[in-house]
């Protein structure tokens, strides 16, 4: 890492410090790579590349339908070929989970819900960004509705086979303490992907609510049968995403060059929106990451809204994610956890958004209701019984993760 160097205006960490199998990666950030992309990946094949690190790394960031796409186009010599034929396959499997994706989407969309239903990243960015559904890699199914027709939605769900693992899921329906602490609901079907069914966008109920978004009309169309978030917001949620995670998965990062350049952007909107709820660090963070790793070039007007000095720790923290274990995406160590939440705290534009990050480790989550069951009447004895309950969740952790290197 760069010991000196801008802090507002730059991104200090070298990726190509990360060996020439991440460099790899990086030039495959697009479906289509550029012409020094291209070049870069013929010298990079010249050395003697890992084959099963290439692999396993493209794996953990969830790219290797992307990387495929680049190599293919290659000649065949060009590339060890159990190298291409593994990153084939995987290409292959992830455009058939893109296709049940798609049908979900559709089925619920035949259903005709008398309440909006959104479609958040996944199929929405990879038709739009990526013009590829098979390209992106395919995650969760995310939707988003409001908070009022989370049961008239997960009915309509119901009615094609998805359910929840959950034996309390019925508690977000009744729960309002649990809707306020939570933001989603994960449900299952036999052969598709996970779905997570979202009533706000984020954690924290009182940055990028619902009302943020209904303000900023969600209304553009991705050939998904269902609506996504306007050009503006996407890019912003995408930033608020991937800063959520610590940016620990090229995937995430990916989408940026590609909602950049594919999709018309009114940059003064995206910093007043930004803003307005609660991203600008989050976005100008983003951004120079874009410009490091991807090699996006960042007009005057991208840059516009930087203010924030940004400390090498923070950047420090982005590194350590990207080279950590694919666990710490859920489950990240406790001081790259704080780092996550400081660089919320630092820049919270309201003081209820500030209160809220401050008394996180308070919130209790459904399994503290699963852990100890309590009446309704009751369920504020949760917030009580929070530092407790993950303190034993921790130690699971823990424990699991003793046992995995034993």
């Amino acid at each position: 890492m760069t010991p000196s160097y801008d802090r507002r205006g730059a991104c200090p960490l070298d990726p190509r410090d990360q060996g020439p199998e991440f460099e790899l990666l990086l030039t495959c950030c697009r479906p289509v790579a550029k012409h020094c992309d291209v070049e870069r990946q013929i010298a990079l094949a010249k050395q003697a590349l890992d084959t099963k690190k290439v692999i396993e790394l493209a794996r953990r960031h969830k790219v290797s339908a992307l990387v495929y796409c680049n190599l293919k186009q290659h000649q065949a010599a060009t590339f060890d070929a159990a190298l291409i034929d593994e990153l084939a396959r995987r290409y292959k499997n992830n455009a058939q989970k893109a296709m049940r994706s798609l049908q979900t989407l559709h089925q619920m969309a035949q259903l005709k819900p008398a309440f909006p239903v959104f479609v958040m990243k996944g199929l929405d960015v990879a038709l739009r960004a990526y013009h590829d559904l098979a390209a992106r890699d395919v995650g969760d199914i995310d939707l988003l509705v409001e908070p009022e027709n989370l049961r008239a939605a997960y009915q309509m769900l119901a009615t094609h086979g998805w359910t929840s693992n959950t034996s309390s899921f019925e508690k977000f329906f009744t729960s309002k303490i649990l809707r306020n602490i939570s933001y989603d609901i994960g449900l299952y079907r036999a052969g598709f992907p996970k779905l997570e069914l979202h009533w706000r966008p984020t954690y924290n109920p009182y940055e990028f609510s619902m009302a943020h978004l209904n303000s900023s009309s969600i209304s553009r169309l991705a050939n998904t049968g269902l609506a996504g978030f306007n050009a503006e917001d996407l890019l912003i949620y995408l930033c608020v995403h991937g800063s959520k995670h610590g940016w620990g998965r090229l995937k995430w990062l990916y989408d940026l060059p590609n909602v950049i350049e594919q999709i018309e952007l009114d940059w003064p909107l995206i910093w007043q929106r930004a803003d307005q709820v609660g991203a600008s660090f989050a976005l100008q963070q983003a951004l120079l990451l874009a410009e490091q790793y991807c090699g996006v070039a960042l007009s005057a007007p991208m840059r516009a809204g930087f203010r924030y000095r940004i400390s090498p720790k923070q950047w420090q923290a982005i590194r350590q994610f990207q080279s950590g274990p694919e666990s710490w995406m859920e489950s990240p160590p406790f001081h790259l956890l704080l780092r996550l939440y400081a660089n919320r705290i630092s820049t919270a534009i309201k003081p209820k958004i500030l209160l809220w990050y401050c008394l996180w480790m308070f919130n209790p989550n459904i399994r503290d209701f699963e852990l100890i069951p309590l009446p309704h009447k009751w369920e504020p004895v949760y917030f009580l019984l929070r530092p407790f309950t993950w303190s034993i969740r921790r130690l699971q952790i823990w424990k699991a993760r003793r046992s995995a290197v034993g």
